[in-house]
């Protein structure tokens, strides 16, 4: 069985190498607009139309993204995920990251 689960042909196109770099990019812009106090759907509908962004690449968006203040602290929580600082980014294009063993920094 070759099925592909919630798979539209739209698809290939939409979420190619090159359509997932300007994607990375829009995430960057929504975190941004999120840490200044924007409400999800608004930024994500900015973004979206500023980068032409399908219903599909704006949904994948949508659910990928998420404040500083919406994530738990790493050190007083099990979960632990890095936001994707985009002060601290220099253009990598990270999406967030789930990892394992993060330390509180000392100030």
């Amino acid at each position: 069985m070759d099925a592909k689960r919630g798979f539209v042909p739209e698809d290939e196109r939409n979420f190619s190498s090159e359509a997932i770099e300007t994607m990375k990019t829009a995430s960057r812009h929504v975190c941004y607009l999120l840490d200044e106090g924007y409400d999800l759907k608004q930024a994500t509908v900015f973004v979206g139309n500023h980068f032409l962004l399908s219903e599909r690449q704006r949904l994948a968006i949508t659910r990928s993204v998420a404040s500083k203040n919406q994530l738990p602290c790493p050190w007083e929580e099990p979960f632990e995920a890095v936001h994707c600082d985009h002060s601290e980014d220099k253009g990598t294009g990270r999406f967030f990251e789930y990892t394992s063993g993060i330390q509180k920094q000392d100030s």
